[in-house]
């Protein structure tokens, strides 16, 4: 190419970045109203639209038009409404500026002060401010707005500001603070009309909060601010001009960190736009599912990343809180005004060591996420260790015991889950504020006795807590008790239906199982529970050995029952064969019969010391279904 490129005035931003550098001539040709001026000539009064159709024809009729067609453009559109999508025309404006663009590299070195969560973030920042073009520009020409306390005098142009004592005033009905001009004498003074970005408003939060030269005590306590949440979408504006604001004016940060969220996206993972019909308002869903599932849904949102709406997701929040509500049900009749307190030091079981254990591990990195912001992993973690772990584990492994006779068994079942169930409230109570809320009042509040859930102190880790031999022994638990639920469901058993007799073989994880055997049993109603040192002695023997008749019927006709008794009389021989040579081929009544392994069906079964079991294998454990 030449190198030359095509520049108006203006059609969009970086047009009027080249004629700011390169001095170029500015010619206007649309005013106000978005109709063509004195400049475009015979073309006056049309809009752009029409222009450009009238400009075509007179192409035509000269000549001079060799081709024309559609072409898609990128235009700047009025989008804060979706229902508009105006293309928007660029017009110069005198407008009012406030100098940025030399204190940039000190605008980020006191960014990069503040913690940014995600980390990343602070380079969007870094990367706007090097790129800036020109200063903020602090005025608009729209109706509503924080007036600009400034007047302006007509003959010399002087500018009068409103004195600090008369603020707030809106010039436009506003006398101002002086009768003439301090420069020429002149009278003619006129208010500003023009109203101030809204960023000027909202870059001075956390000094207002902080009382910034209202209450010089509570200031000195409270800023820089604790946190700054916002979207990635105005870190440009909003955490730009609040760092650059509070510099100038205080010399420090405004804030110790800034946690960045992404944007809520539809459904359809499309920005939400009533244009696309993806818009779903919390007033749909809550109805529906109420707002903690709702609130599960937002925590699960990644950092700094846009997150779509999903109806399953909120489904399966909303069946989460169901099975929590749940436990809560089945623990309350024998925890609800348990005395904790005096039975909290009693050592506990095996399995009641090892949910402890996990829940502190829980506890331990919900707090070290909440402390990066970090909801999403803590309140997948933690729903999976509610849902898994506590209920379909821990809860089914002590009901035996809470419902036994042991009475020592039944004190420690109580005391661990007391501690973990009033402990997974606290987790979850952030997230999901009214089921907690709900829950403690019914189940704890007589005992602790604070009025709410929320005005307890977030849940405290206990390294005591942690035993790495119970989360062995009980994650193996979980294994074995796992492998003979699919044993009952594959068999279609109630999963509390007895099980007459069963023998686990192991060797290395013997002692682990003789310390889970009660539990084992208790669990899964077994009424006979070996736990066997060693390795089963088992034999596969075939049950069942006959033709495929389909295959083998049309083919062999009336010799199908004596191929029949033939394979019931050889039965090893045949099966070995299949082994070997994928095919047997047998003379009877002097014809010759081959028959492959689909013609072929074989029922084989194991046995262990001449009786008919069926087995399941969990690491070095084999277990025998009598």
């Amino acid at each position: 190419g030449t190198g030359a490129v095509y520049n108006c005035t203006y059609g969009d931003e970086q047009d009027v970045v080249w004629q700011k550098r390169y001095n170029l001539p500015v010619i206007i040709a649309i005013d106000e109203n978005g109709r063509m001026n004195e400049n475009a000539g015979k073309y006056k009064g049309l809009t752009a639209e029409e222009a450009r159709e009238a400009i075509t024809k007179d192409l035509e009729k000269m000549g001079l038009l060799y081709d024309k067609k559609k072409v898609h453009h990128r235009v700047l559109r009025h989008t804060e409404r979706s229902s508009c999508m105006a293309p928007i025309e660029l017009l110069p404006k005198k407008q009012w500026f406030i100098k940025v663009k030399d204190l940039t590299d000190e605008i980020v070195k006191v960014a990069k002060q503040i913690n940014w969560y995600p980390e990343d973030m602070f380079l969007r920042l870094k990367d706007w401010a090097e790129s800036m073009d020109w200063d903020w520009v602090i005025s608009r020409q729209r109706v509503f707005g924080t007036p600009l306390p400034f007047w302006v005098c007509k003959d010399c142009g002087e500018i009068i500001p409103a004195r600090e004592e008369d603020l707030p005033v809106d010039p436009r009905f506003n006398g101002a603070p002086v009768d003439k001009c301090p420069n020429c004498g002149s009278t003619n003074l006129e208010g500003v009309k023009d109203v101030l970005d809204c960023w000027i408003d909202s870059s001075i939060t956390p000094l207002v909060i902080s009382k910034w030269q209202k209450d010089e005590e509570w200031f000195k306590h409270n800023f820089p601010t604790s946190l700054r949440p916002q979207g990635t979408d105005i870190i440009r504006t909003w955490a730009f001009y609040t760092i650059f604001r509070t510099y100038i004016l205080t010399g420090q940060k405004p804030w110790e960190d800034i946690l960045i969220n992404g944007m809520v996206a539809g459904p359809d993972g499309r920005k939400m736009s009533k244009s696309y019909g993806n818009v779903v308002s919390p007033e749909e869903v809550i109805p529906k599912y109420g707002a903690d599932a709702l609130r599960l849904w937002t925590a699960l949102a990644p950092p700094g990343e846009d997150h779509p709406f999903k109806w399953e997701i909120v489904d399966y929040n909303y069946r989460f809180l169901q099975k929590l509500w749940n436990i809560f049900r089945f623990a309350e009749r024998h925890i609800k005004g348990f005395d904790y307190e005096r039975h909290k030091d009693v050592e506990l079981e095996p399995l009641d060591r090892w949910i402890l254990s996990r829940l502190h591990k829980v506890i331990k990195f919900a707090t070290e996420e909440l402390e990066k912001y970090r909801f999403n992993l803590l309140t997948r973690e933690l729903m999976t260790f509610v849902w898994h772990e506590v209920a379909d584990d821990y809860i089914e492994m002590i009901k035996h015991r809470l419902y036994g006779k042991d009475e020592e068994s039944k004190l420690k079942a109580k005391v661990a889950l007391y501690e973990l169930l009033y402990n997974i409230i606290l987790l979850l109570a952030p997230l999901a504020p009214h089921i907690t809320e709900e829950l403690y009042q019914e189940m704890f509040k007589d005992n602790v006795g604070v009025k709410s859930v929320h005005l307890l102190a977030w849940p405290e880790y206990r390294e005591d807590r942690i035993d790495e031999e119970a989360e062995k022994l009980g994650k193996f638990a979980s294994e074995i008790i796992g492998a003979m639920r699919r044993y009952k469901n594959s068999h279609g058993l109630a999963l509390n239906a007895k099980l007459k007799h069963v023998a686990v073989y192991a060797t290395d994880s013997y002692e682990i199982l003789k310390a889970l055997e009660r539990d084992i049993a208790g669990t899964m109603n077994i009424e006979k529970l070996e736990i066997i040192k060693g390795e089963p002695e088992l034999e596969e023997k075939i049950t069942e050995i006959k033709p495929n008749f389909k295959t083998v019927g049309p083919r062999y006709g009336r010799l199908v029952p004596k191929i029949t008794a033939y394979l019931k009389e050889n039965a090893e021989r045949v099966a070995r064969a299949l082994k070997e040579n994928e095919k047997i081929e047998v003379e009877i009544e002097g014809q010759k019969v081959e028959l492959g392994k689909e013609d072929i069906v074989i029922r084989k079964a194991v046995f262990s010391e001449g009786e008919k079991v069926e087995t399941a294998v969990v690491g070095d454990a084999v277990i025998l279904f009598f």
